[in-house]
């Protein structure tokens, strides 16, 4: 890239190596973008747009990465990224895939007061940043999204550091991404971000709603149930949701902007059948059980299926 600006009408995927020759823009307003391949050179990397860039490949260029415009740059699954990051107010450090947690390796962070960090947890796979330096500026809000059924006192270790610089620990604010999950960050111990999950709760599927039993929408109404706690409710988007075989309806039509943290079908009585309006959303979808499921809906999610 030699100057200019790479963009996207759709996200897009590419593995071919890129060479900084002088500063460029990666615009992301048209869709997210996937930079797999290794990037070198000396030239500065900006990120725009309000969507995501992941950099997947191991990156070596010298150039600075800066990240605008409530943008969002992830470090790939075991991406090494040479180039010093810096966020500004509003825009967001992960790591992983679209698709997927991971582990991501970074230089130098710097994080502006107003940035953010989101990290999806579960037991299988989460997301972690390793990173040399990471200077937080007056105040940095760490996210933590479920993506699969955590339990309490889970404790996950989302980033680890040489030094934190700036305000330091102190400096950074955990937060759920799921009204449903309730986390602490965890004491420092001089290496380490580990957060600790409180409280958390799955939604089943019930369709027992008096009016519309095979409705799934979002926050209106009534056909789920909390899965530890037994409290009838609506689905939330990034809740993690589970179909079994205690179902009244299982004839289920979406509406309205479905994204789930991930949708788990257990079933083996009963069998299922989606229609309406997608799933959307970086989840994925897990089948167990011997009970069929007929997805006969566009969904657009971008996780596994």
């Amino acid at each position: 890239l030699n100057g200019g600006t790479l963009g996207a009408s759709a996200d897009w995927v590419t593995a071919r190596p890129i060479t900084m020759v002088s500063t460029s823009t990666v615009d992301t307003t048209g869709g997210s973008i996937s930079l797999n391949g290794a990037i070198s050179g000396a030239g500065d990397l900006n990120i725009t747009g309000g969507k995501t860039v992941v950099l997947g490949g191991t990156n070596s260029f010298t150039g600075a990465t800066l990240v605008t415009g409530n943008s969002t740059v992830r470090i790939g699954n075991g991406a090494l990224h040479g180039s010093d990051i810096t966020l500004a107010s509003g825009s967001t450090i992960g790591a992983g895939s679209l698709a997927t947690p991971g582990t991501g390796l970074a230089n130098n962070v710097t994080a502006a007061n107003g940035s953010n960090s989101t990290y999806r947890i579960s037991p299988t796979a989460s997301d972690k940043l390793d990173v040399l330096d990471f200077n937080v500026d007056t105040s940095h809000t760490v996210t933590i999204v479920p993506v699969g059924t955590v339990a309490a006192n889970d404790v996950f270790e989302v980033l680890t550091y040489n030094t934190l610089s700036g305000a330091g620990y102190a400096g950074i604010n955990v937060v759920s991404g799921n009204p449903r999950l309730t986390v602490a960050k965890e004491p420092d111990d001089g290496v380490s971000l580990d957060v600790r999950v409180v409280a958390f709760d799955a939604v089943i599927w019930k369709g027992t709603d008096g009016t519309n039993p095979g409705l799934w929408d979002v926050n209106t109404t009534v056909n789920w149930q909390t899965d530890s706690t037994l409290v009838a409710s609506t689905f939330l988007n990034n809740d993690v949701v589970i179909f079994d075989d205690s179902a009244s309806t299982t004839n289920v039509t979406l509406a309205g902007s479905i994204s789930p943290a991930t949708v788990t079908f257990a079933n083996n009585s009963l069998n299922y059948s989606l229609s309406g309006a997608g799933i959307g959303g970086s989840g994925g979808i897990l089948k167990t059980g011997t009970g069929t499921v007929v997805l006969g809906n566009a969904n657009t999610f971008s996780g596994t299926a």
